[in-house]
């Protein structure tokens, strides 16, 4: 074989070798990128599908000054256990049974919320206290003392306790309150005595 060839055999085998590691790097840095992409895209996949936490928050609002301490019982279904709650811009946990249920109080105008619950999950609060005799009480703009529902992002339930105004009688008119037969034996006697008195005047003559 002459030398000629044997160059030309060498040069094309090295320009091979060259594609090649090149083809290899190109194709060990696109398996790199592609895995890379798949951790985020599986991280963001396994972010989107769980569930994010929620807040519930209790408001008790009273049109007065008159301090009461008005009770809640939650039942909010799919949790136990402890959770994070906020009141009076202080944090501590709240304890619920394995039925999801607990209690907790809530001085007038004040307000609670739970952080950290399950979304979509059902739950059912209740006012407790019998204030009936003194408020009406109003859930949501509904006329009662209980709201259900199922917990979205932020869920809100609102307790407005109202005074009950006092309904005033009508004042009543001496007229028309008077019976017929009292104006009739009024008027008897107003007219006996106009007829006494005429016939107590003394007529003069003049000729």
């Amino acid at each position: 074989m002459s030398r000629k060839i044997v160059y030309i055999v060498v040069f094309i085998t090295t320009i091979a070798l060259v594609v090649y590691n090149d083809y290899q790097q190109n194709s060990t840095l696109n398996d790199v990128l592609d895995s890379n992409e798949t951790r985020e895209l599986n991280i963001a996949e396994s972010y989107n599908s769980s569930e994010l936490p929620t807040s519930l928050t209790i408001q008790n609002y009273q049109n007065d000054e008159e301090e009461i301490t008005y009770t809640y019982t939650l039942k909010i279904n799919d949790i136990e256990g402890a959770y994070r709650y906020k009141y009076n811009d202080k944090e501590s946990y709240l304890v619920f049974s394995a039925k999801g249920e607990s209690q907790i109080t809530l001085k007038s105008n004040e307000s609670l919320t739970i952080y950290d619950l399950p979304v979509n999950t059902n739950y059912l609060i209740e006012q407790i206290n019998d204030v009936s005799d003194t408020y009406t009480t109003t859930t949501n703009n509904e006329n009662k003392t209980s709201n259900e529902g199922t917990i979205s992002y932020e869920t809100i339930v609102t307790f407005d306790n109202k005074t009950i105004l006092s309904k005033e009688e009508p004042s009543k008119n001496p007229f028309t309150s008077s019976k017929p037969i009292t104006i009739f034996v009024i008027m008897c006697f107003i007219s006996l005595v106009i007829y006494t008195i005429i016939h107590k005047i003394k007529i003069t003559r003049f000729e």
